[in-house]
């Protein structure tokens, strides 16, 4: 085998191997809208923390503490937590991986979180309401 056979065998190698790597237009597509959606939730997350008024370390020192027991009720922190394991858990298995199991386990599991967290923050929203009464 001469030189000239082992490099085109090489470029032969490297083009499947490059072909077979690629990301397809849909995948890549929704990745780019998983790591958008982080973005945009932090950014919602970072303007409702601003308007809470105060001092902004103060807030944000109170978002993000974790040893509150009324975490859950009073920060939308574990929202924006929950968008960054999701991008990244979908660019893991998408991108890396492509698995198709583990995709509809992380799809599952945040959307299983986030209806738990909306029906938990509605009865605490009806508790507060009633005791205004």
């Amino acid at each position: 085998m001469s030189a000239a056979d082992a490099d085109e065998d090489y470029d032969r190698l490297w083009e499947e191997y490059h072909h077979q790597s690629r990301i397809g237009k849909d995948r890549r597509r929704f990745l780019i809208v998983a790591v958008f959606d982080f973005c945009l939730v932090t950014l919602l997350w970072i303007l409702y923390t601003v308007s809470k008024g105060g001092d902004w370390a103060t807030v944000f020192k109170q978002e993000t503490d974790f040893t509150n027991p009324d975490f859950f009720k009073t920060s939308l922190f574990d929202v924006t937590l929950a968008a960054c394991a999701r991008m990244i858990y979908l660019i893991l298995f998408y991108a890396i991986l492509r698995g198709e199991i583990p995709k509809r386990l992380v799809e599952r599991s945040m959307s299983a979180f986030l209806i738990n967290y909306v029906k938990a923050l509605s009865a605490h929203v009806a508790e507060v309401n009633s005791g205004r009464n």
